[in-house]
This record gives C-alpha cells, sequence and structure tokens, in this order.
C-alpha cells in the first residue's frame, strides 16, 4: 500500500481534520482567554497589571486608566505596577513598560505630550520606604533623564511626541537601574501634560511602581505605601447652581473613563496577539 492510498483513509482524514479542529479551538481558547482577562482586571498575586498608561481627554484634562485593578477612587487609573529585569548579569536593569497609549482622536495635529517628574524617587525595600540608593534614568530616544532620592523636587521630564495620522497615540520609554541595584520596587510619580500647541491640562499625577527582585518583598504592601503619596485631585470649581449637575457629570466622567480603559485594554491586547 503506498502512501497516496493511507492518506486516502477515511479514518486517517478524520483524524487528522479532528486533530486540526481542536488545535484551532485551543489556539482561539487562549486568545479569548487572555483578552476576557484583561478586560475584567486581571492582575496577578502582586497586583502588576500589563498594559500601558491609557489616556484620554475628559473636560480638556488628560486622564489616565488601566493600572493596578484593586485601586478605587481617587487612585484608580493612577497606579501602575510592572517588573524591571534584565538579559545577564553584566546589563542594567531595565524595561520598557508601561507606555502611553490612546485610542484615534486623542491629539490634533502639532499637538504633542509629556511626562514631568514631580518628586524623588522613592524606594520600598521589602518592609518600609527608604531613601533609594540608585538613581533611575528614564530614556526616550536620545533624551534622557535620571531621578535620584536626593531630588524631592523633582525633575523636568521628556518630550514622549506626538500622534499618528489618526490622533492616536502610542509611546514607549525605556526605564533603566544600573547593575547595583539591590532588590526592592521603585517608584516614580509623573504626571502627563501638553506640549506643542496643546493646550489641555496636565494629568493628576500618577504612579510608576517597578518591582526589582523577587516576589517576596511585600510588593503589595510597598506599591500601597508609595501610592498614599500620590496627592489627592484637586476638583475643578462648578459655577453655584451647578451642584447635582456636577455631580451627574461626575458619575457621567467616571462612566466614560472606564468605558475608555476597557476599548484601550482591547485594542492594546489585539495589537500584542496580531489580531490588528
Amino acid at each position: 500500500m503506498n502512501q497516496d492510498s493511507i492518506s486516502r483513509n477515511p479514518i486517517d482524514s478524520y483524524l487528522i481534520a479532528m486533530n486540526k479542529s481542536f488545535q484551532r479551538l485551543f489556539e482561539t481558547a487562549i486568545i479569548l482567554a487572555t483578552v476576557s482577562a484583561v478586560v475584567f482586571g486581571f492582575s496577578d498575586a502582586r497586583g502588576e497589571f500589563t498594559t500601558d498608561i491609557q489616556l484620554s481627554l475628559v473636560n480638556g484634562k488628560i486622564e489616565t486608566a488601566g493600572g493596578v485593578s484593586t485601586y478605587e477612587p481617587p487612585l484608580d487609573g493612577r497606579v501602575f505596577s510592572r517588573v524591571i529585569s534584565r538579559p545577564d548579569t553584566t546589563s542594567p536593569f531595565s524595561t520598557s513598560s508601561p507606555g502611553f497609549a490612546s485610542l484615534a482622536g486623542f491629539l490634533q495635529p502639532g499637538e504633542q505630550i509629556r511626562f514631568d517628574i514631580i518628586r524623588e524617587l522613592l524606594y520600598w525595600n521589602g518592609s518600609q520606604l527608604t531613601p533609594a540608593v540608585p538613581a533611575m534614568t528614564i530614556y526616550q530616544f536620545a533624551n534622557s533623564v535620571t531621578i535620584s532620592a536626593n531630588d524631592t523636587n523633582g525633575k523636568p521630564g521628556l518630550l514622549l511626541g506626538g500622534a499618528v495620522s489618526n490622533g492616536e497615540v502610542h509611546i514607549h520609554v525605556d526605564y533603566e537601574l544600573p547593575t547595583t541595584a539591590p532588590a526592592g520596587v521603585y517608584g516614580l510619580m509623573l504626571t502627563v501634560g501638553p506640549a506643542g500647541t496643546a493646550t489641555f491640562e496636565k494629568s493628576d499625577p500618577i504612579l510608576v511602581a517597578l518591582r526589582r527582585g523577587p516576589t517576596s518583598l511585600n510588593v503589595d504592601q510597598g506599591v500601597a505605601a508609595m501610592a498614599a503619596l500620590l496627592p489627592t485631585p484637586v476638583p475643578v470649581p462648578e459655577p453655584s447652581g451647578l451642584g447635582l449637575a456636577a455631580g451627574a457629570a461626575a458619575v457621567i466622567a467616571i462612566g466614560r473613563r472606564r468605558h475608555v480603559q476597557k476599548r484601550l485594554i482591547c485594542k492594546t491586547v489585539a495589537e500584542d496577539i496580531g489580531l490588528s
């Protein structure tokens, strides 16, 4: 019996077809599970969320979304926890996450965004907040800014850039620690604001917490200690007689913010797994 007659055997053909069907179902299930987990607030035991800093404009001000899903207002969408690592013992610790992302229409032609650092580099040693020993450097192409424990007033940050033709932003920077950096959680407090011809207001301060080392560092506790230092947002004054309308607008804004967050997360995941 030759190979052609074997390949035409009905039983063999059926088994091959079934195997391909199961493989497709398995691949589809993995993709759907990934998207569902992210959309509905997936985070691991350390509260490390897998998306970028999601940006939108609400009433002329940058709003941020995403991040650690366990925080409620006024900290929701303002706390981002990631891991910083290195490929070998001679390389610095680095990561390009989180980046900065938006939906289409976020920026107009000529408008750009930047980030600025509002206080010194924070450091959690596994049990308490202490002054950070090494400094952290953030790179955006050929430009960089270095922040240390001594920069109590923060530092001007870097220009992030503008949008693509449809007004969408997706920009990553590189966060880097030296090879001698001790294990712990390192925290950056940033604002995202206007540049170029943009005239909108900057965001409320956000926290980017980067874990260097094992998960036994009480990461959640350290991130929470840093998040507690975030300045409380100052409400925008409303004209007299508009109190009820302001309350309704606040509820609508929260709903819109969460809707935008889910759309951005779905888009980011789709890009990561090659569906867009």
